[in-house]
């Protein structure tokens, strides 16, 4: 299974729309948490939230978590040792999350444990 997260602060209907248009080809079902945005994924189970004790379970069963680039879920992938794709929000009039796309991978505790794939985004394809 893989694992989408939004994050519960903000909307993040442009990043759950390319998941959700990438599911039917991932060969894997997928689970996303979509948070307060407006669009509803067709071809992947979603919830607004989750419970904390259910993402935990979603977290240890899933083989790879994509996300909003929260640090939250940036320290839960380093916990149970799972691979993370990271896909910052286009915030104004800054880039949101930015700080923990290229700062984490840098530093002391993430190398201590580094049983997570790094991902960061590439070039211009979040865009």
């Amino acid at each position: 299974m893989i694992l989408v997260t939004v994050g519960t602060q903000l909307p993040f209907d442009r990043f759950i729309r390319i998941v959700d248009e990438a599911a039917p080809s991932l060969g894997r079902p997928v689970f996303a948490q979509v948070g307060q945005g407006t669009y509803q994924p067709r071809n992947m189970e979603y919830a607004a939230l989750i419970d904390p004790l259910k993402f935990d379970d979603l977290i240890a069963k899933t083989e790879l978590i994509v996300s909003h680039a929260g640090i939250g879920t940036v320290v839960m992938a380093q916990k149970f040792r799972k691979p993370v794709i990271l896909f910052p929000r286009r915030a104004a009039p800054r880039w949101a999350n930015i700080a923990t796309i290229t700062r984490w991978p840098r530093s002391p505790r993430w190398k201590a444990g580094r049983a997570c794939t790094w991902r960061a985004w590439r070039k211009n394809w979040w865009r």
